[in-house]
């Protein structure tokens, strides 16, 4: 039952090296709560099995229920008893249907009997020992129950039972890799990062969201609720460190995501139609998702929630341009005092503060994000944004998360910081050998 409702994988075994449970809020899959669970079942077994066994408890009003070919029967002037499911006479003898009707006969008084193979069975009603029927019932009922309440938990990040017990099984049930969070997981990129650590047997995710539509979006990935944290990045260091409590790396999928302005369009439309200069459409950020607030300030916060959480390894998916100033993506946002905007130099400045944090980091850059199916080209590894003057300069999202997944576990992808685009598809040999990938030359320079 215990198993059931904290959502503990039934595979874990009973007999492990884990500590038992200790009655601290650090409950394990095994101990006493599965004993006490153990212990309720086998008493409401052993009650059924009394119930069965129970053969002499009289009916109340002595009815005897047979569907089928079997009868049903009002008051009778004898007692009747009742041993299984068939018809017993008052001194103990079966009853079979003729010798039923030879009864019906005897006894005028009695009420009709109804019978035939489409009678609707007459309610039965609580027998004197109602006890023991009651208590032979409750596996049935803890069972309906259980299930039920194993399917709440399972989209609830909140529940009760969401809590240390049911975290504590996921942890033992992860590979060596452990537990690895990843943070924007409701985006594009960060979503498709989660869905890659879903398929290994090395992690188990952790989804840190924002939104309720990005919950439900994260539990269509497979990953139970209990597992899904829903925390802003400008939340505050403490409640990030506590999402991440027992997670060995982070990956940081958030960023500030501009919106367009319409009436921008309208007026790119119409200078088109008056052949002039369209210009470009204009955007801004939504009030609390500044780069400044986003890129900066909630990065930092990740970065400083890690340390005091026990994180090891941070990767972060930034973008390409950040040694650029003047780039365009700098211009989204930006306000005609000059505030706002900057988004590429924000993020520039949160990888200089996780590089500076002694915590083991891999920093990606992608080129312009894709979204097509990856795993069919070849990924070229560049530094310091050599590769924007390459004409073509893009990369699916799925190959970015691939580059992710894969850098927690090649050692040659710690305490590294580079760019990465890909060849069209059909041209190159496609990335699969990681080792060599993450050992080629060469890191960004952070010094100018």
């Amino acid at each position: 039952f215990f198993e059931m409702m904290s959502g503990t994988p039934s595979l874990v075994p009973l007999q492990t090296s884990i500590p038992m449970y200790d009655g601290s809020s650090t409950a394990p899959a095994g101990g006493r709560p599965r004993r006490v669970g153990a212990a309720a079942l086998t008493v409401c077994a052993l009650c059924a099995l009394v119930a069965l066994l129970k053969h002499d408890s009289p009916l109340q009003g002595q009815q005897l229920f047979v569907m089928g070919q079997r009868a049903v029967v009002g008051t009778q002037p004898t007692a009747a008893t009742i041993r299984g499911r068939f018809p017993v006479a008052a001194e103990g003898h079966s009853v079979a249907v003729p010798a039923f009707r030879a009864m019906q006969a005897a006894a005028p008084e009695a009420q009709p009997a109804r019978t035939g193979p489409h009678t609707p069975p007459q309610s039965l009603p609580v027998p004197s020992e109602g006890l023991l029927s009651v208590l032979g019932s409750l596996p049935v009922v803890i069972a309906v129950a259980a299930f039920a309440l194993r399917r709440l938990i399972g989209r609830s990040a909140d529940s009760p039972l969401a809590g240390a017990e049911a975290e504590w099984a996921m942890a033992a049930t992860a590979g060596d890799g452990g537990r690895v969070m990843v943070s924007g997981a409701g985006g594009r990129t960060g979503r498709l990062v989660v869905e890659k650590l879903v398929k290994t047997k090395e992690f188990a995710p952790v989804a840190l969201i924002k939104s309720e539509k990005a919950v439900q979006a994260v539990q269509k990935l497979g990953l139970p609720g209990f597992n899904i944290k829903q925390v802003s990045v400008t939340d505050g260091v403490d409640k990030l460190a506590e999402a991440m409590k027992g997670c060995q790396a982070l990956v940081i999928c958030t960023s500030a995501v501009p919106k367009i302005q319409w009436f921008s369009i309208v007026k790119i439309l119409l200078a088109k139609v008056f052949c002039q200069e369209p210009g470009r459409p204009t955007f801004t950020f939504a009030e609390g998702g500044t780069p400044e607030e986003v890129d900066w300030i909630g990065q930092k916060n990740q970065i400083d929630a890690a340390k005091a959480a026990g994180v090891s390894h941070v990767v972060i998916v930034s973008s390409m341009g950040g040694t650029q100033p003047e780039n365009f993506l700098n211009t989204i946002g930006k306000k005609a005092d000059g505030s706002g905007g900057d988004i590429l130099l924000w993020k520039r400045k949160a990888e200089q503060y996780l590089i500076e944090s002694g915590l083991s980091y891999t920093i990606v850059h992608p080129g312009g994000l894709l979204d097509q199916p990856g795993g069919e080209r070849e990924i070229i590894f560049g530094v310091d944004d050599k590769l924007l003057e390459e004409k073509v300069r893009s990369i699916p999202r799925a190959d970015v998360a691939e580059v992710c997944v894969q850098a927690l576990s090649q050692p040659a992808a710690l305490n590294r910081s580079f760019d990465i685009i890909s060849k069209p598809p059909g041209k190159g040999t496609i990335t699969t050998d990681w080792p060599a990938f993450f050992e080629q030359p060469g890191d960004c320079n952070y010094s100018a």
